[in-house]
């Protein structure tokens, strides 16, 4: 992961993507002027959704669901459907 290129890196299932625009809001001035935007890719975060566990140091603890390998089991191996990046696989 760390040698993909940004897209690759934030398609991972688990990775975390922010981007920031720091456009200003002011309506007497053009869109461009100061106009500044960052992206970051968090490749190990952990993730809270209202206070829910959802990722866990970069792993998406969803993919772990008994019932999800269940129904990906219909379409493959739910091992490899299911696996957080398929380009590590």
């Amino acid at each position: 992961m760390s040698n993909a290129p940004q897209f690759e890196r934030e398609r991972a299932a688990g990775t975390c993507y922010l981007g920031v625009d720091g456009t200003p809001e002011r309506q007497d001035r053009p869109l461009t002027a100061g106009h500044a935007h960052l992206d970051v890719i968090f490749d190990t975060p952990t993730v809270y959704v209202d206070d829910e566990l959802m990722v866990d140091r970069r792993k998406l603890l969803l993919l772990d669901d008994p019932t999800l390998h269940e129904v990906a089991r219909k379409f493959g191996d739910p091992k490899r459907l299911l696996a957080q990046n398929p380009f590590l696989w």
